[in-house]
């Protein structure tokens, strides 16, 4: 390993890492949950990925290259998650509609 890496190591762990108080998993799976249908978000991707698409698709160097795979990464698991949260509040609701009857 590089010293260059070895002292950017160091110094992340000698930074405050902040601290965010106050959201909660239950919160964002309720937020993502209720993204799954909203159509905006579904055309924000589409056009985010399709820039990406296009992004690597001129010809990237081998840095901005793994940059962009990343962005990517992280947009669909991102979608993802939304929808793994959206069957979980679907599969809540169904329980709570038959303890109900």
């Amino acid at each position: 390993m590089s010293l260059r890496k070895i002292i950017i190591q160091l110094l992340f762990r000698l930074l405050e890492v902040p601290n965010y108080g106050g959201m909660s998993d239950k919160n964002i799976s309720q937020w993502l949950a209720a993204q799954h249908q909203d159509p905006r978000f579904r055309d924000y991707y589409k056009k985010r990925d399709l820039a990406i698409l296009r992004t690597i698709g001129i010809g990237l160097s081998p840095k901005e290259y793994d940059i962009m795979i990343g962005q990517r990464l992280e947009l669909n698991m991102m979608l993802n998650d939304m929808d793994k949260a959206y069957k979980a509040e679907e599969k809540r609701k169904g329980k709570l509609l038959k303890g109900k009857k």
